[in-house]
């Protein structure tokens, strides 16, 4: 900014970006069955791109809102480069013509404003409470033509071991890790997996909740993105995967499906989908069935 004196010098620095900028999650987006998975993507392992920012995506109404919400104090640029990524990203997927609805900044008004409309092409708001884009839903739910399931799975699964050893000391991406490991061969108590994470039950739950969740809502999510994997793919029977997520019967597999869709698992299967809310953690089910552990440090090269 000093060199340039560009007010859009942040947005500019988007257009640097390659394929390879940020690891498996880069690859992972570009083979995303719709933008509502890719930003779901970016939003589950962006601190591979840095963990200064956090991201809210959401269903509202008929729109898609994406929060870019700093963790830290950072200046407009870099704010600015975030949001001028995410939209290269919508049109690397969708169409170079594609404009959100608008775009919302917390940052001031810049002086110099054409380069902001010039390459941002949507209507635009400065000085509110957060940076925002908001996108139509029929855009963000749309199918894309280079949707690859198994690709974007693989590259789930190279991205979560990645970002699992930048944060190792989140714990609950480690638990959710000894959840996939030990599902299988029935449901683990908390105190089990406190024991598999050398600490205690209760060191284990004040961990949880000092990150605003439980081990019960770990595990209950952990199931649902594991169901929703295995079911995509016609490898495993609804008996299969009853066993691989530790239920003790089809029964209970079957309300709990029905809980986090609407459907009975052999419905969703046919094709009646509904919307589901997050996408799923399709590593977690790729890594499973391949019979991988995350555990293992040498399961990925992330040189």
């Amino acid at each position: 900014m000093a060199a340039t004196g560009d007010p859009a010098f942040g947005l500019k620095v988007a257009s640097q970006l390659k394929p390879t900028s940020f690891h498996a999650l880069s690859y992972g987006i570009s083979a995303s069955s719709t933008l509502t998975e890719a930003f779901e993507r970016a939003q589950r392992y962006g601190h591979i791109g840095s963990d200064a920012v956090d991201y809210e995506f959401s269903l509202c109404g008929s729109e898609y809102h994406l929060v870019i919400a700093p963790s830290a104090e950072l200046g407009d640029e870099p704010i600015d480069a975030l949001v001028a990524s995410h939209l290269r990203m919508c049109r690397s997927l969708i169409g170079r013509d594609y404009s959100p609805l608008r775009i919302e900044f917390r940052r001031a008004r810049p002086a110099k404003i054409d380069d902001f409309h010039a390459l941002l092409r949507a209507p635009l708001f400065f000085d509110l409470p957060q940076t925002r884009l908001v996108f139509d839903r029929e855009s963000i739910e749309r199918p894309l033509e280079g949707g690859n399931p198994e690709l974007a799975r693989h590259n789930d699964a190279i991205a979560l071991q990645y970002l699992s050893q930048l944060e190792h000391a989140n714990t609950e991406l480690r638990v959710r890790e000894v959840l996939v490991q030990q599902l299988a061969r029935g449901e683990p108590s908390q105190d089990d997996v406190a024991d598999l994470l050398n600490m205690s039950a209760r060191t284990l739950q004040r961990k949880l909740l000092e990150g605003g969740t439980t081990y019960k809502e770990i595990l209950d999510d952990t199931r649902r993105a594991l169901a929703l994997a295995y079911l995509s793919t016609p490898r495993h029977s609804v008996g299969d995967v009853t066993h691989l997520l530790g239920f003790s019967a089809s029964s209970c597999f079957t309300r709990a499906f029905r809980r986090w869709t609407g459907q009975s698992p052999s419905d969703w299967r046919a094709g009646a989908q509904p919307d589901v809310p997050r996408e799923v953690s399709s590593s977690l089910a790729s890594a499973m069935s391949r019979g991988r552990t995350f555990s293992n440090k040498n399961s990925f090269d992330t040189t």
